[in-house]
Protein backbone atom coordinates (compact mmCIF):
# COMPACT_ATOMS: atom_id res chain seq x y z
CA UNK A 1 0.00 0.00 0.00
CA UNK A 2 1.65 3.62 -0.84
CA UNK A 3 2.39 5.62 2.19
CA UNK A 4 -0.07 8.77 0.79
CA UNK A 5 -0.27 11.58 2.58
CA UNK A 6 -2.28 14.88 2.24
CA UNK A 7 -1.13 18.10 3.55
CA UNK A 8 -4.39 20.13 5.60
CA UNK A 9 -4.54 23.76 6.13
CA UNK A 10 -5.98 23.70 9.40
CA UNK A 11 -8.72 21.16 11.39
CA UNK A 12 -11.84 23.14 10.24
CA UNK A 13 -14.25 22.26 7.44
CA UNK A 14 -14.88 24.76 4.66
CA UNK A 15 -17.99 25.29 3.44
CA UNK A 16 -19.89 27.72 0.95
CA UNK A 17 -23.35 28.75 0.91
CA UNK A 18 -26.09 28.51 -1.75
CA UNK A 19 -29.18 29.55 -2.20
CA UNK A 20 -31.80 27.61 -4.10
CA UNK A 21 -33.08 29.54 -6.80
CA UNK A 22 -36.02 27.23 -6.85
CA UNK A 23 -38.08 26.48 -3.69
CA UNK A 24 -39.25 23.77 -1.72
CA UNK A 25 -43.09 24.56 -1.20
CA UNK A 26 -43.85 26.96 -4.16
CA UNK A 27 -42.97 30.52 -2.02
CA UNK A 28 -39.67 29.89 -0.36
CA UNK A 29 -36.36 29.21 -1.01
CA UNK A 30 -34.24 27.28 0.93
CA UNK A 31 -29.97 27.22 1.56
CA UNK A 32 -27.69 24.72 2.11
CA UNK A 33 -24.36 24.10 2.30
CA UNK A 34 -21.89 22.43 0.96
CA UNK A 35 -18.66 20.90 2.20
CA UNK A 36 -15.22 21.72 0.19
CA UNK A 37 -13.79 17.79 0.08
CA UNK A 38 -10.30 17.38 1.79
CA UNK A 39 -9.24 13.93 1.86
CA UNK A 40 -6.99 11.97 4.19
CA UNK A 41 -5.00 8.97 3.16
CA UNK A 42 -3.76 6.15 5.26
CA UNK A 43 -0.14 8.14 5.35
CA UNK A 44 -2.30 10.49 7.79
CA UNK A 45 -3.84 7.69 9.43
CA UNK A 46 -0.59 6.27 10.49
CA UNK A 47 0.64 9.52 11.49
CA UNK A 48 -2.13 9.74 14.15
CA UNK A 49 -1.54 6.27 15.44
CA UNK A 50 2.48 7.17 15.73
CA UNK A 51 1.37 10.62 17.41
CA UNK A 52 0.14 8.19 20.70
CA UNK A 53 2.39 4.86 19.99
CA UNK A 54 5.46 6.55 18.78
CA UNK A 55 7.66 3.03 19.34
CA UNK A 56 5.30 1.62 16.35
CA UNK A 57 7.03 0.94 13.24
CA UNK A 58 5.34 2.67 10.22
CA UNK A 59 6.60 -0.11 7.61
CA UNK A 60 4.65 -2.57 9.97
CA UNK A 61 1.14 -0.42 10.17
CA UNK A 62 1.15 0.10 6.08
CA UNK A 63 1.92 -4.05 6.12
CA UNK A 64 -1.07 -4.34 8.58
CA UNK A 65 -2.92 -1.89 6.53
CA UNK A 66 -2.91 -4.24 3.47
CA UNK A 67 -4.11 -7.24 5.03
CA UNK A 68 -7.09 -5.31 6.48
CA UNK A 69 -8.10 -4.26 2.95
CA UNK A 70 -7.43 -7.53 0.98
CA UNK A 71 -9.50 -9.04 4.04
CA UNK A 72 -12.24 -6.77 3.44
CA UNK A 73 -12.04 -7.63 -0.61
CA UNK A 74 -12.41 -10.94 0.36
CA UNK A 75 -15.43 -10.81 2.07
CA UNK A 76 -16.97 -8.37 -0.45
CA UNK A 77 -16.38 -10.54 -3.14
CA UNK A 78 -17.81 -13.29 -1.09
CA UNK A 79 -21.16 -11.25 -1.20
CA UNK A 80 -20.87 -10.25 2.40
CA UNK A 81 -21.43 -6.95 3.90
CA UNK A 82 -18.30 -6.04 5.38
CA UNK A 83 -17.93 -3.68 9.36
CA UNK A 84 -15.16 -1.58 8.84
CA UNK A 85 -13.25 -1.17 11.98
CA UNK A 86 -16.63 0.13 13.90
CA UNK A 87 -16.78 3.18 11.69
CA UNK A 88 -19.75 2.09 9.18
CA UNK A 89 -21.00 -0.99 7.42
CA UNK A 90 -19.68 -1.42 3.75
CA UNK A 91 -22.50 -3.10 2.03
CA UNK A 92 -23.28 -4.74 -1.51
CA UNK A 93 -26.79 -3.52 -3.53
CA UNK A 94 -28.01 -3.60 -6.82
CA UNK A 95 -26.82 -0.50 -9.18
CA UNK A 96 -30.31 0.51 -10.11
CA UNK A 97 -33.78 -0.19 -9.95
CA UNK A 98 -35.45 -2.84 -12.58
CA UNK A 99 -38.29 -1.45 -14.92
CA UNK A 100 -39.73 -4.14 -16.13
CA UNK A 101 -43.43 -5.53 -15.41
CA UNK A 102 -42.32 -9.04 -14.30
CA UNK A 103 -38.59 -9.13 -13.54
CA UNK A 104 -36.86 -12.13 -13.21
CA UNK A 105 -33.57 -12.81 -11.44
CA UNK A 106 -31.95 -12.10 -14.71
CA UNK A 107 -32.83 -8.55 -15.05
CA UNK A 108 -31.25 -7.76 -11.43
CA UNK A 109 -28.72 -4.85 -12.34
CA UNK A 110 -25.22 -5.43 -11.64
CA UNK A 111 -23.87 -4.51 -7.65
CA UNK A 112 -22.66 -1.78 -6.50
CA UNK A 113 -21.35 -0.38 -2.85
CA UNK A 114 -23.00 1.27 -0.40
CA UNK A 115 -22.13 2.44 2.63
CA UNK A 116 -23.79 3.25 6.10
CA UNK A 117 -21.91 5.00 8.77
CA UNK A 118 -21.43 3.74 12.62
CA UNK A 119 -22.71 5.82 15.19
CA UNK A 120 -19.48 6.44 16.57
CA UNK A 121 -18.38 8.20 13.40
CA UNK A 122 -20.98 10.46 13.42
CA UNK A 123 -20.38 11.17 16.85
CA UNK A 124 -16.80 12.40 15.64
CA UNK A 125 -17.96 14.85 13.31
CA UNK A 126 -20.51 16.72 15.21
CA UNK A 127 -18.24 18.99 17.04
CA UNK A 128 -16.28 19.62 13.64
CA UNK A 129 -15.87 23.66 13.51
CA UNK A 130 -16.72 24.89 10.34
CA UNK A 131 -14.50 27.33 8.98
CA UNK A 132 -15.66 31.18 7.85
CA UNK A 133 -17.37 30.41 4.33
CA UNK A 134 -15.49 31.10 1.20
CA UNK A 135 -16.88 34.17 0.47
CA UNK A 136 -20.03 34.14 -2.49
CA UNK A 137 -17.80 37.01 -3.89
CA UNK A 138 -15.44 34.36 -5.07
CA UNK A 139 -17.29 32.11 -6.76
CA UNK A 140 -18.12 31.93 -10.37
CA UNK A 141 -21.66 33.74 -11.55
CA UNK A 142 -22.87 32.93 -14.56
CA UNK A 143 -24.72 35.77 -16.11
CA UNK A 144 -26.08 34.77 -19.11
CA UNK A 145 -25.74 31.77 -21.81
CA UNK A 146 -25.11 33.23 -25.57
CA UNK A 147 -26.78 30.52 -28.37
CA UNK A 148 -23.95 30.89 -31.25
CA UNK A 149 -26.36 28.74 -33.68
CA UNK A 150 -29.19 31.00 -32.59
CA UNK A 151 -27.22 34.23 -32.56
CA UNK A 152 -29.14 34.61 -28.95
CA UNK A 153 -29.59 34.56 -25.64
CA UNK A 154 -30.72 31.54 -24.37
CA UNK A 155 -31.57 28.84 -22.17
CA UNK A 156 -32.43 26.41 -24.96
CA UNK A 157 -29.00 24.83 -26.23
CA UNK A 158 -28.12 22.48 -29.85
CA UNK A 159 -26.28 19.89 -29.01
CA UNK A 160 -23.00 19.86 -30.85
CA UNK A 161 -23.02 23.59 -31.76
CA UNK A 162 -21.34 26.03 -29.47
CA UNK A 163 -22.25 28.52 -27.11
CA UNK A 164 -20.55 31.40 -25.18
CA UNK A 165 -21.27 31.80 -21.35
CA UNK A 166 -20.59 35.67 -19.92
CA UNK A 167 -20.23 36.08 -16.29
CA UNK A 168 -17.34 37.35 -13.72
CA UNK A 169 -15.27 35.03 -11.98
CA UNK A 170 -15.37 32.29 -14.82
CA UNK A 171 -11.94 31.52 -15.57
CA UNK A 172 -11.61 27.45 -15.32
CA UNK A 173 -8.18 25.91 -13.87
CA UNK A 174 -6.89 23.06 -12.02
CA UNK A 175 -7.02 19.29 -11.93
CA UNK A 176 -8.45 18.43 -14.88
CA UNK A 177 -10.71 15.51 -13.53
CA UNK A 178 -12.00 17.94 -11.25
CA UNK A 179 -12.51 21.22 -12.50
CA UNK A 180 -14.29 22.22 -15.85
CA UNK A 181 -17.83 22.96 -17.11
CA UNK A 182 -20.76 20.47 -15.86
CA UNK A 183 -24.06 19.85 -16.69
CA UNK A 184 -25.55 17.97 -14.27
CA UNK A 185 -29.17 16.46 -15.32
CA UNK A 186 -32.05 17.70 -13.17
CA UNK A 187 -35.91 17.43 -13.21
CA UNK A 188 -38.61 20.41 -14.55
CA UNK A 189 -38.17 21.95 -10.64
CA UNK A 190 -34.28 22.35 -11.52
CA UNK A 191 -33.42 19.63 -8.54
CA UNK A 192 -30.30 17.74 -9.44
CA UNK A 193 -27.93 14.90 -7.46
CA UNK A 194 -26.10 17.04 -5.56
CA UNK A 195 -24.01 14.37 -4.29
CA UNK A 196 -22.35 12.38 -6.82
CA UNK A 197 -21.16 13.91 -10.17
CA UNK A 198 -20.49 10.70 -11.63
CA UNK A 199 -23.37 11.00 -14.08
CA UNK A 200 -22.60 14.35 -15.09
CA UNK A 201 -21.89 15.54 -18.41
CA UNK A 202 -18.17 17.11 -18.15
CA UNK A 203 -16.78 19.56 -20.37
CA UNK A 204 -13.08 19.56 -19.43
CA UNK A 205 -10.78 22.66 -19.62
CA UNK A 206 -8.43 21.66 -22.05
CA UNK A 207 -11.78 21.49 -24.37
CA UNK A 208 -12.70 25.23 -24.02
CA UNK A 209 -12.58 26.98 -27.07
CA UNK A 210 -12.63 30.62 -25.07
CA UNK A 211 -11.92 30.16 -21.31
CA UNK A 212 -11.05 33.88 -20.18
CA UNK A 213 -12.91 35.50 -16.93
CA UNK A 214 -15.56 36.82 -18.21
CA UNK A 215 -16.53 34.57 -21.23
CA UNK A 216 -16.31 31.16 -21.50
CA UNK A 217 -16.69 28.74 -24.81
CA UNK A 218 -17.58 25.40 -25.80
CA UNK A 219 -19.55 22.86 -27.70
CA UNK A 220 -22.75 21.95 -26.12
CA UNK A 221 -22.52 18.02 -25.35
CA UNK A 222 -24.85 15.89 -27.47
CA UNK A 223 -26.91 14.28 -24.72
CA UNK A 224 -30.52 15.75 -24.46
CA UNK A 225 -32.08 16.55 -21.95
CA UNK A 226 -32.46 19.18 -18.94
CA UNK A 227 -29.60 20.07 -16.96
CA UNK A 228 -28.58 22.77 -14.19
CA UNK A 229 -25.12 24.37 -15.25
CA UNK A 230 -22.08 24.19 -12.82
CA UNK A 231 -18.54 25.93 -13.16
CA UNK A 232 -15.57 24.30 -11.38
CA UNK A 233 -12.68 26.18 -10.72
CA UNK A 234 -9.52 26.32 -8.88
CA UNK A 235 -8.22 28.95 -10.35
CA UNK A 236 -6.31 31.99 -8.21
CA UNK A 237 -4.36 34.09 -10.33
CA UNK A 238 -2.01 33.82 -13.62
CA UNK A 239 0.65 32.06 -11.98
CA UNK A 240 -1.47 29.96 -9.16
CA UNK A 241 -4.04 27.72 -8.63
CA UNK A 242 -6.09 27.63 -5.23
CA UNK A 243 -6.23 24.11 -3.02
CA UNK A 244 -9.75 25.06 -2.88
CA UNK A 245 -12.28 24.40 -5.85
CA UNK A 246 -14.78 27.09 -6.23
CA UNK A 247 -18.54 25.77 -7.70
CA UNK A 248 -20.73 27.92 -9.25
CA UNK A 249 -24.53 27.17 -10.43
CA UNK A 250 -26.07 28.71 -12.86
CA UNK A 251 -29.23 29.89 -11.58
CA UNK A 252 -31.91 28.96 -14.88
CA UNK A 253 -32.14 25.13 -16.03
CA UNK A 254 -30.94 24.60 -19.46
CA UNK A 255 -32.25 22.36 -22.36
CA UNK A 256 -30.29 20.51 -24.83
CA UNK A 257 -32.09 19.82 -27.39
Amino acid sequence: MQDKVANFSDSKVNVTIHQSSFSTDGSKKVSYAKVQRETAYIGNIIDKALEDNPNLKRATLLFAADLLRDGILALLKSGKAVDILELGTLYIKPDGSINKDNPSIEDVPPMTLGFTPSQKALDAVKDVSVAADISKKNLPEISEIFNVKARAVSDSLNAGYSIKIHGAKLKIAGEEDKVGLFFAPCDEQGRYDEEDMSGYLHVKESELIANMATELECNVPEEKGRYRLIIATAYRSKNENSKTIRFGLYEKVVVIN
